[in-house]
């Protein structure tokens, strides 16, 4: 045996060829396996991209074709196998509404206004009588 442990001799060198061939090997085994992990990894990306595209409901309801947006067609709203009737979308879409300026007007209680009590007549109270109390009298 020589010093440090290494085997000197011919089975030595082919056993130290064996070694650097399962190293390279094994190198190569493990970037294949890298590499295949990496495009699985971007396969489920890619799918649940997708499914998420396919899971949004406002690009839906967009793409929706209304019978009564449509009314001056003739054609079926039925929709396709396990999907509903078009016929209105429910609820309607938000849509901006035109509203008028707000005017406060705060000076309102100070104005002193005059007194109108010249210019009503007084109501004289009549007494009731028996053609009051059936209800053929004036009121």
């Amino acid at each position: 045996a020589a010093a440090g442990g290494e085997a000197r001799g011919p089975g030595a060198a082919a056993a130290a060829g064996e070694v650097r061939r399962l190293q390279q090997l094994a190198s190569k085994e493990q970037l294949l396996v890298h590499a295949d992990a990496v495009a699985k990894a971007a396969k489920e990306q890619r799918e649940l991209q997708a499914g998420l595209r396919g899971m949004e409901v406002v690009e839906k309801l967009q793409r929706s074709e209304w019978m009564m947006d449509n009314l001056a067609e003739y054609r079926a709203f039925a929709g396709r196998k396990g999907e509903g009737v078009h016929l209105l979308q429910i609820p309607p879409p938000m849509q901006p509404v035109p509203a008028g300026p707000i005017i406060l007007d705060t000076a309102a209680n100070e104005i002193d206004f005059p007194s109108l009590a010249g210019h009503v007549e007084a109501k004289v109270e009549e007494k009731a009588g028996l053609s009051r109390f059936f209800g053929w009298g004036k009121k």
